[in-house]
């Protein structure tokens, strides 16, 4: 028998370790402590991976990381860098990889997906193996949902969209309302809608506005209850959807436009606005800019260019409502002069209530004006936060929509930096006022208080 020198190596098993398996993936180091596992003085030799492995999580958790014992390579257009992944995992997940890996269908053990972001994909991976949660954000989160949809995770679409139900605002409406669109999720079109109700001049304005389809557009533009301030803003927003869509392809921009030009109410704008802003756009020819101009100024026999044959005159209604809480001082007292106030939290409302669900879109006052933006925080009766934002100026807009119920009492709470306030500490007055059925009741500590908001 050959002789066997003595083992040199620690008697316990070391602290980490490091495997290279078959494949050809970077060798992995995994810290035991970490795992939870206790190191043994049994055998001096490293163990197999398997038996450093505690509980199902942990194991999947490894070959996620590792690639190890993987029997498909993903790849995706364009990137250079693939993934191991396993059929198993893939198919038990998804009757789409079921059908493409083990049906008739079986594409093999490498799969290109052409359409598929490899960021979304990556963290689907991550749910399968390690139960992830933490979704990418909310335009991270529409990029996994139409993923989920497309190889139908159903688990993975709820998840998805009750998220997006709770984060939607101005900020992210074009990516949330594409999907939603795309997607046909009732629950999540009625959240984009009253957005787009409450705030149509910013959603119109955003800058991410080319994200939305033609689908998209067509529904934003049609939306019954959008309300801009004026027409020019929604031609504005068309245009700059169109030019992100076409580039700068004059003759692909207009073509682009034309389906939703007969929609706009181009007799509503001044005369001004459309020579300043729609002419220099270049989507109308010569011949079809003096066309409505000749109709703007009544010129006899003037008619509306094919283009645009809209006729009518009267703005798009709005629908944001307003009401003004306005304290009345005894006059003996006089009026409630501005004082400045440094640093602290004032309560600018107390027990406000509504008859009826309402959605909030601002509160403005002369009352209060910022040197500095202030917090705004809207409390209910259980002193629970359910709204923030920002004062500025003279108001503070809500982007993302919150709603006021019947039966509870609100307090409205300002924390002013630097700024100058009708603040009374001593005498709040009773208030109210209304819209229809909608009565607002409150104690107010300022001189006064405008709420613009919506019927729920």
């Amino acid at each position: 028998m050959n002789s066997q020198a003595p083992d040199s190596r620690p008697s316990s098993i070391p602290r980490t370790f490091r495997h290279t398996g078959a494949h050809s993936v970077p060798p992995l180091t995994y810290d035991l402590e970490r795992l939870n596992i206790s190191p043994t003085a049994k055998s001096s030799a490293p163990k197999p991976w398997q038996s450093l492995l505690v509980g199902a999580s942990e194991r999947l958790a490894f070959l996620r990381d590792s690639g190890e014992l993987a029997d498909l390579t993903i790849a995706f257009p364009g990137q250079e860098r693939t993934v191991q992944v396993h059929k198993l995992m893939l198919s038990m997940s998804s009757p789409v990889f079921n059908a493409m890996l083990n049906g008739h269908l079986a594409e093999g053990n490498y799969l290109v997906l052409q359409d598929d972001l490899p960021q979304a994909f990556e963290w689907i991976l991550e749910y399968l193996y390690k139960d992830k949660k933490d979704l990418p954000g909310a335009v991270g989160a529409t990029q996994v949902y139409q993923l989920a949809d497309k190889y139908q995770m159903e688990p993975l679409c709820r998840m998805c969209s009750k998220y997006l139900l709770g984060v939607v605002e101005v900020s992210n409406l074009p990516y949330v309302f594409n999907l939603a669109v795309l997607l046909n999720n009732d629950a999540l079109l009625y959240s984009c809608s009253t957005i787009i109700t409450l705030w149509s001049d910013e959603v119109l304005s955003s800058p991410d506005l080319g994200v939305l389809s033609r689908a998209a557009m067509s529904k934003l533009v049609r939306h019954p209850r959008l309300g801009p301030s004026s027409e020019l803003i929604l031609y504005k927003g068309l245009l700059n959807w169109s030019r992100t869509q076409q580039g700068h392809d004059m003759r692909a921009i207009r073509q682009n436009m034309v389906p939703f030009l007969t929609d706009l109410r181009f007799l509503t704008m001044s005369e001004e606005d459309f020579i300043n802003h729609v002419v220099p756009s270049g989507v109308f020819g010569s011949d079809e800019s003096d066309a409505v101009l000749g109709v703007m100024r009544k010129v006899q026999g003037a008619k509306m260019p094919l283009l645009a044959p809209c006729l009518s005159t009267s703005s798009r209604p709005q629908h944001v409502r307003r009401v003004q809480l306005l304290r009345k001082p005894k006059s003996a007292r006089g009026s409630l002069s501005l004082v400045y106030r440094n640093t602290k939290e004032q309560t600018m409302v107390d027990a406000l209530e509504v008859t009826y669900p309402v959605h909030i879109r601002q509160f403005l006052s002369m009352g209060f004006i910022d040197l500095d933006p202030s917090i705004v925080r809207v409390l209910d009766s259980k002193g629970m936060t359910i709204a923030q934002g920002t004062w500025k100026g003279l108001g503070c807009k809500f982007y993302k929509p919150f709603v006021l119920y019947p039966d509870m009492k609100y307090t409205i709470k300002v924390l002013t930096v630097r700024g100058l306030s009708s603040y009374d500490e001593d005498e709040p007055l009773k208030v109210w006022d209304g819209w229809a059925d909608v009565v607002f009741s409150a104690h107010l500590f300022y001189s006064h208080l405008v709420i613009e908001f919506l019927e729920a």
